[in-house]
């Protein structure tokens, strides 16, 4: 079992890997690129059903502190089955309803068949690593992957270790280190900029104008409270998170303001003018930032030898964190496909449409080549906001259909 101890793993940052010293091997049966969650989370899984696997970032070790994100049911079910969900509960904040409300009144209050969790991203990864550690898995920081060749009984990629900026202490400029890494499969989990996926030729479409969010990590003093409340100001959408040890979490939709800081200021404006009137105002602000959000949904999950999921298929809005919990239950599908496929208990097309099925339920979540039907007794306020409201709650799949049902929706 693990107890998530939140601790950073340990990595020699002058190889560029976490776990070991060993560099790149020439073939392996399934090749991660990206370290974040999804990554993390799809390599472990790999591992425990017996396949050699490693991992590639771009990037250095990720070290900087980590801001909530919100782990739905079924993700803590996925993460359960690996003995993480427990030490994560530990640390984070269980929430059990969501409350919605619309130009500050409250509309309904909606129960959570399972609660979800709001925990650091980081805290997150930090239990994927050292999970990944105790199973001898490497992770090669700093190396990235070039071209990708897909096709026939495997992949080959092209691998270039990123040096460092600058000269070294030497004065000498480093040398490039690239290697060619032959793979079973590729799972790419490398962001919204996903260089697997521009490597596959995969357009992500644009679904939508890109969104702004003013997000906020602030003191709160109030008695914990377990639930997660969901606003929309006419049909900009706002979230207040509790978190643990006496923080919450405060995201607005912004129209205008996109160059005015995060601060304390703007968080007084935001609160008085987009939460109920008798909200209290926060206190210091531990985190403050605008950042943007532009949807987009990938025509394809992959095809042959690589595939992807997360970030690298699609993104969406922060509110219901569906990118991020959607992602881990695609890692899972696509890694358990894929060791079917290795051991011969698959059929040759079953990531094909597993992915096609990841793609419809994405469909839905952005309201693409969808249906909505109200049903008779759905309270006024939901017509107008039903599209709105799909992706920010944080349920996905049959949760999902079930909890809008309560509340007079159904998709077709």
């Amino acid at each position: 079992m693990d107890d998530s101890s939140g601790t950073a793993a340990p990595h020699d940052g002058s190889n560029g890997q976490m776990g070991g010293t060993s560099a790149l091997p020439d073939s392996v049966e399934l090749l991660v690129v990206g370290a974040g969650p999804v990554g993390l989370f799809a390599a472990l899984c790999a591992a425990r059903q017996g396949l050699s696997v490693r991992v590639i970032d771009d990037g250095p070790p990720r070290e900087e502190r980590g801001y909530a994100t919100l782990l739905h049911a079924h993700s803590l079910r996925l993460l359960a089955e690996q003995d993480l969900a427990e030490g994560l509960k530990r640390r984070g904040q269980l929430l059990s309803t969501v409350s919605l409300s619309r130009d500050g009144e409250q509309s309904a209050t909606l129960a959570l068949a399972e609660p979800v969790l709001a925990i650091p991203q980081r805290d997150l990864e930090h239990a994927l690593h050292d999970a990944l550690i105790r199973e001898g898995v490497l992770l090669h920081y700093s190396h990235r992957a070039t071209t990708i060749r897909n096709g026939g009984e495997r992949a080959e990629v092209s691998v270039m270790r990123v040096p460092a900026l600058g000269p070294s202490a030497s004065g000498e400029t480093p040398e490039v280190d690239c290697s060619l890494v032959t793979a079973e499969f590729v799972l790419g989990a490398d962001g919204h900029a996903s260089q697997v996926r521009s490597a596959l030729g995969i357009e992500a479409v644009r679904l939508d104008g890109i969104e702004t969010y003013s997000i906020f990590e602030v003191e709160d003093d109030r008695p914990p409270r377990e639930s997660l409340e969901l606003a929309f100001h006419g049909e900009l959408g706002s979230s207040r998170i509790p978190l643990a040890n006496g923080r919450v979490r405060l995201t607005f939709q912004i129209l205008s303001g996109l160059a005015e800081p995060a601060d304390g200021a703007r968080l007084a404006e935001l609160v008085s003018s987009r939460m109920a009137p008798a909200a209290p105002l926060p206190g210091a602000i531990d985190f403050g930032t605008v950042t943007h959000f532009d949807k987009r949904l990938a025509r394809l999950f992959g095809r042959g030898r690589v595939w992807l999921a997360g970030d690298a298929a699609h993104v969406t809005s922060p509110l219901g964190a569906q990118s991020l919990n959607l992602g881990l239950a695609e890692a899972a599908g696509l890694v358990r496909r894929i060791a079917d496929r290795e051991q011969g208990r698959a059929r040759v097309d079953a990531l094909a449409l597993y992915a096609q099925q990841q793609q419809r339920e994405w469909q839905k979540l952005l309201g693409v080549n969808v249906l909505f039907s109200l049903l008779p007794d759905a309270p006024r306020w939901v017509p107008s906001l039903a599209r709105r409201l799909v992706p920010a709650l944080p349920l996905s799949g049959p949760e999902l259909d079930a909890a809008l049902r309560t509340l007079g929706i159904v998709l077709y």
